[in-house]
């Protein structure tokens, strides 16, 4: 098994970070506090790692890095909050 890039991990790192922050910071204040401006401001960036990741993972795909079954697996982790710290650590052992 090949390692992960340093670019996919940096944007594993971006994509759980913004998720995190939108999830648990942005979205209870936009609840709780009847203020969506964190919201607002966050999605769009967390929209963006995502497709950074996305593009970070098709690259290390197309280069034979990852096979497809491995590129399945950080995709999905990526939906879960969390889940790209996760899989890449566990992808690293």
């Amino acid at each position: 098994m090949k390692a992960l890039p340093l670019s996919l991990k940096f944007a594993a790192w971006f994509e759980g970070s913004t998720l995190l922050l939108l999830v648990l910071v942005a979205v209870p204040i936009k609840y709780w506090g009847a203020n969506a401006t964190l919201v607002r401001l966050l999605g769009p960036v967390h929209g963006l790692t995502f497709l950074i990741f996305l593009y970070q993972i098709g690259k290390a795909w197309a280069q034979g890095i990852l096979d497809w079954k491995r590129a399945l697996r950080l995709m999905g982790a990526s939906f879960f909050p969390g889940g790209t710290f996760i899989m890449t650590a566990w992808e690293e052992k």
